[in-house]
């Protein structure tokens, strides 16, 4: 076995996107970059995405009613 100091794009790709946050982390590796411009286009994009969700009011309690499961419970009476 011998020692390499390379590491491949995709597996350096890989350990930077387990850095950024979960819920980020979650859809870029989800889009799967395959190079470092990928990478970056589908962390902006999913950065604004949950940013978007957040700062809209509507947007915000319907997920929170997902989450509580309260949806779920309006919807199946």
């Amino acid at each position: 076995m011998t020692c390499n100091d390379e590491i491949s794009d995709l597996m350096l790709i890989n350990l930077i996107a387990q850095g950024f946050k979960p819920e980020i982390a979650e859809k870029v590796i989800d889009r799967d970059p395959v190079n470092f411009e990928d990478l970056c286009r589908f962390a902006r994009r999913a950065e604004s995405t949950i940013k978007f969700r957040k700062s809209d009011p509507v947007i915000a309690s319907i997920e929170e009613t997902w989450k509580t499961g309260l949806l779920i419970d309006y919807l199946s009476n």
